[in-house]
């Protein structure tokens, strides 16, 4: 009897044992992924490496780690910020960009300098297409002043050559495809003879205010008889200082060439015609 009893103990010790160590067995088969010592493991027991739930929300892991840096997903080549898809502006070892969900932002973005256009994650500079035109862009704004493209220096107002009446900083100009405007063009006051982006005078090889005028109505610049002889003007004023004519490089005074001591602004010398 006494025996039995204690075969009968011994069968129900190691029955619950086996059950006991049948249970810690499953438990390391079937662990939940979960972070320990700040590292998240996946349901393998591994540092997680890929997108997973942590409870709170989806992360992309890397090596147990809520990456920041470059990797590869589903959607291709991102760059991520904490686990999540960066946006806004990162600097990725090389440079600084401006990422919107994962990528290299091309288009328009809010930053803390306003709405721009990117270009690869920089500011617009140049002529880009932004879907509804073609506008000329600097440090990702439509461009309103003077800037340089393939044709040249050219005056722009929000993003387009400009065309009409501007203070470009110095003066008012009549502009025409971003250039001071030299011909006949209509404006507010009706049509209207231009140079170089101004109302041409309405006087013609003479004088008016002091300014000898060209055949054109422009101040003149060169040699031109105001009906007293010959002189050499600049800007419709009789030149004094070095110019060019069809005899090279010459000194003047008065409108004519330079002949006895001057002063050429760097020391005094002796000229004989210029």
């Amino acid at each position: 009897m006494k025996l039995t009893k204690k075969v009968l103990l011994c069968s129900l010790v190691v029955s619950n044992l086996l059950v006991f160590n049948n249970i810690l067995g499953n438990e390391k088969i079937v662990k939940a992924s979960e972070y320990r010592n700040r590292i998240f493991y996946d349901n393998s027991g591994k540092p997680a490496t890929g997108w997973y739930d942590d409870g709170k929300a989806w992360y992309y892991f890397k090596n147990g780690k809520k990456l920041t840096g470059y990797a590869t997903d589903g959607n291709g080549k991102k760059y991520f910020y904490e686990g999540k898809y960066a946006s806004g502006w990162f600097d990725d070892g090389n440079a600084w960009y401006f990422f919107k969900d994962g990528s290299k932002h091309s288009g328009y973005g809010t930053d803390g300098n306003g709405k721009k256009y990117f270009y690869n994650g920089k500011y617009a500079s140049g002529w880009f297409d932004d879907g509804s035109a073609w506008y000329f862009f600097k440090d990702g704004s439509k461009h309103r002043g003077y800037g340089v493209d393939g044709n040249g220096k050219r005056f722009f107002d929000n993003g387009k050559y400009a065309n009409w009446w501007y203070d470009d900083g110095t003066a008012w100009y009549f502009f025409q495809d971003g250039v001071k405007f030299t011909g006949r063009a209509k404006d507010a006051s009706g049509t209207k003879d231009f140079i170089n982006g101004k109302y041409a005078s309405s006087a013609r090889n003479k004088y008016k205010d002091g300014i000898f005028y060209d055949e054109n109505g422009g101040p003149a610049n060169g040699w031109y008889s105001d009906e007293t002889a010959w002189y050499f003007f600049k800007d419709g004023y009789k030149h004094r200082g070095y110019g060019v004519d069809g005899n090279g490089k010459k000194y003047f005074y008065n409108g004519k060439y330079a002949s006895g001591w001057f002063d050429d602004g760097s020391a005094w010398y002796f000229f004989k015609k210029g």
